[in-house]
């Protein structure tokens, strides 16, 4: 049975911000780095740890944030 979720609107203040944070990581030109990427290939497969992913994509930027970003659908 699914559960409803209850709207609180400084939970799409947060999203949107967090979503800003991936689009500017993205944006930066550090290299790629396969191991974050695998890492959070892991996270998304095997524990579907969306926060978590973000948090290294944004962390690491670059080619990482772009790949996360285009798993999520989001570029």
């Amino acid at each position: 049975m699914a559960e409803s979720w209850d709207y609180q609107p400084g939970c799409s203040t947060f999203a949107a911000a967090r979503l800003e944070n991936l689009y500017q990581a993205a944006g930066r030109t550090a290299a790629s780095d396969p191991a974050a990427v695998d890492e959070m290939r892991r996270l998304l497969a095997t524990e579907l740890d969306v926060p978590a992913a973000l948090d290294l994509a944004i962390g690491t930027g670059g080619g990482p944030a772009r790949t996360l970003a285009s798993v999520l659908g989001l570029s």
